[in-house]
């Protein structure tokens, strides 16, 4: 019995030893900042477009869920687009997250045709843009409310980070 107890009250201490160790939370710092991201938390609906080509633009329903997930340190968006057929032409993951060491925002996404992307992103309230580099093209995702108060997004690429072309745009409204 004794020895059971002097074990117990060893680990008890060496537990206690170990959390004493441990760096002081950055949750508080991670949660604020990403109040600037929770305008998107909901589901929203509606349509969109995006070239494909020179004379060749797509159309698709778009569904989008928007959660904050582990007391709001992170932002997780899937979504769920279908041509008019009723086909999934894109269907993806993605988490926007405040790193507090390099004092920027996270964006990772992943989608069902297997691609994976990590990059900085910018969020301050009613925008969130995030980039990413396609071989020598630059591109970008802007979303923003509207006045209407729906998710307005457009991609654009650049070849040089100067002049932009828009190729895809789409626009939802909150259902819940």
């Amino acid at each position: 019995m004794m020895m059971k107890t002097v074990t117990l009250l060893c680990t008890l201490l060496l537990t206690m030893s170990i959390f004493a160790q441990q760096p002081p939370s950055t949750a508080p710092a991670q949660i604020d900042a990403m109040k600037q991201c929770s305008f998107l938390v909901g589901e929203w609906k509606g349509e969109g477009w995006m070239a494909m080509g020179p004379g060749d633009r797509r159309t698709f329903s778009q569904m989008e869920t928007v959660e904050s997930k582990l007391d709001g340190l992170v932002l997780q968006i899937e979504g769920l687009g279908k041509d008019a057929s009723g086909k999934i032409v894109h269907h993806a993951l993605a988490t926007v997250a405040y790193d507090p060491e390099s004092k920027s925002y996270r964006f990772r996404s992943y989608e069902n045709h297997g691609r994976y992307l990590d990059t900085n992103a910018e969020c301050n309230g009613s925008t969130l843009l995030w980039f990413m580099q396609a071989g020598p093209r630059k591109i970008r995702y802007t979303i923003r409310l509207n006045e209407k108060q729906q998710w307005s997004e457009i991609g654009e690429a650049s070849p040089d980070g100067t002049s932009w072309m828009k190729f895809f745009e789409m626009t939802l409204s909150r259902v819940k």
